[in-house]
C-alpha cells in the first residue's frame, strides 16, 4: 500500500475521532415526571422544550398523558428545560452537567 494511501486513512480516522469527541455530536437524554406541587398528584400531559446556552430551541415534545412522565434526546447538551402545562404557569428549571 503506498504511503499516500496509509497517511490519507491515518488522517480520516484523526478527523473522525476528533468529531466523534465533541460535544456538539454526543447524545444527550433528559427525562423526568411532571407533577403538581400542591396537590402531589400526576399533571398529566405538558408541553416540554429543550434549550442550549444560547437560549436556541433543541428539541420540543409533549409528556405522557397519564403518567406526566417524559424522555428527550439531543446532540448538544441542554442547559435550560421549559415545562408548560395547560392552566398553570410556564416553568423554566436550569440543568446542571
Amino acid at each position: 500500500m503506498p504511503v499516500n494511501k496509509i497517511l490519507t486513512r491515518l488522517c480520516t480516522l484523526a478527523v473522525m475521532l476528533c468529531l466523534l469527541s465533541t460535544p456538539a455530536l454526543a447524545q444527550y437524554t433528559v427525562s423526568g415526571r411532571i407533577t403538581d406541587r400542591i396537590q402531589g398528584g400526576v399533571i398529566g400531559r405538558a408541553d416540554i422544550s429543550l434549550y442550549d446556552a444560547n437560549q436556541q430551541l433543541l428539541t420540543t415534545t409533549e409528556s405522557d398523558r397519564y403518567t406526566g412522565s417524559f424522555e428527550l434526546s439531543v446532540r448538544s447538551r441542554p442547559s435550560l428545560l421549559k415545562v408548560n402545562v395547560p392552566g398553570y404557569q410556564p416553568r423554566s428549571i436550569t440543568l446542571t452537567a
